[in-house]
């Protein structure tokens, strides 16, 4: 296992100052990397390198907490548990294509406005240019005397006609397909905005959301002297229902669970997958006490929940930590008190609930 304290390499937070010292850093991770991967088993591939590389750099602890946990159950780093951790760290990428894909739609939308700009000049001279053909064949049409005079006239008003009409035609074209670049531009930017927000799997916020909203729920209590109150959730060995049904039964509990949090949370709270089987409700209004017993409330609804996997019964449990925000105090040192109390729940048997103590001030 790997901790921060154990690492010789120079870590994220003291930056090289030169592209020397940052090619010394990494020729020292990939001179570890390789030796590290073969004596644990772990399969050289493309995933593996990079989340192994990320890993004794230590420069996600939530990613380090992940695989140590992997270790040391001895989990076997093939494609499948390498692409769900892949995917799971590294979604940031997948956002980023999306980006490009948008950045792409709008580039498209520019170059089709100026040529709508371009179309709507060209038709605004093509329609000055009609009108004065026919104020001119109006007045040339009094002065007709016979038929023969008349007829080309008419020709001439005909084809100038013609040519107005296929002008419209063109820009109207321009036009429609215009507003289906804007539609699917403003789709695709919602779809975005979305996935940005929100846990693919279980549809509750992701971490992301989290650390951009957190700090406005903190600042609105402290200003209305109102409580506000964090709840950790950690679903109790959850490892061993995917070692014994699979990633799918899995999965299947993570949305069951995931449900019965957003259904605790009200209109209000804030219901959050921190990453794998962790998860935390924000709980605006509520002290202590208060989310203790919304604690209790979800611990009971996950107890009772009726999850099945091949027509048995799984014993799903959650333990929980619960502290109160102090005026004051920054999100980490908020949010850690009710990591503590959640491990505290933890040691003490699981399934159970415990309340954090106020930082001291």
């Amino acid at each position: 296992m790997l901790n921060k304290n154990d690492i010789d390499i120079p870590l994220p937070d003291t930056a090289p100052d030169d592209l020397t010292e940052e090619l010394a850093q990494s020729y020292t991770v990939v001179k570890k990397l390789l030796p590290f991967m073969v004596k644990r088993g772990i399969p050289a591939s493309p995933k593996n390198y990079r989340l192994f590389y990320d890993y004794l750099l230590y420069s996600n602890p939530t990613l380090n907490k992940t695989i140590n946990e992997l270790l040391d159950h001895n989990a076997k780093f093939y494609s499948k548990l390498s692409m769900r951790l892949y995917d799971h760290f590294y979604n940031s990428e997948a956002f980023e294509m999306k980006a490009a894909a948008i950045s792409k739609a709008a580039a498209d939308f520019i170059d089709m406005s100026a040529e709508l700009e371009n179309g709507l000049s060209m038709a605004f001279t093509q329609t000055s240019h009609y009108q004065k053909i026919l104020t001119d064949s109006s007045k040339q049409m009094t002065e007709v005397a016979t038929p023969d005079e008349l007829q080309p006239l008419l020709d001439e008003l005909l084809s100038e006609t013609e040519t107005a009409l296929a002008a419209n035609d063109d820009l109207f074209s321009r036009i429609s397909e215009a507003n289906q670049i804007i539609a699917s531009l403003k789709a695709e930017l919602k779809n975005q905005t979305t996935l940005a927000l929100v846990d693919e799997l279980t549809k509750l916020y992701n971490r992301r959301h989290f650390h951009a909203e957190a700090p406005r729920l903190m600042n609105l209590a402290a200003k209305k002297a109102l409580p506000l109150s964090a709840i950790m959730l950690d679903l109790d060995f959850f490892k061993r229902i995917n070692d014994a049904w699979g990633h799918v039964h899995g999965d299947k509990v993570l949305v069951i669970c995931a449900a019965a949090i957003r259904a605790a949370g009200e209109e209000d709270g804030m219901a959050v997958r921190m990453g794998g089987e962790e998860f935390l409700l924000m709980c605006p209004r509520l002290n202590l006490h208060q989310a203790a017993l919304k604690a209790e409330e979800i611990r009971l609804a996950i107890q009772d929940a009726d999850i099945t996997a091949g027509g048995e019964r799984l014993p799903v449990t959650v333990s929980a930590g619960v502290a109160q925000y102090v005026p004051g105090e920054d999100l980490k040192t908020f949010i850690d008190r009710a990591d503590k109390a959640l491990y505290q729940a933890k040691r003490e048997g699981r399934n159970t609930v415990r309340m954090a103590v106020v930082a001291n001030k």
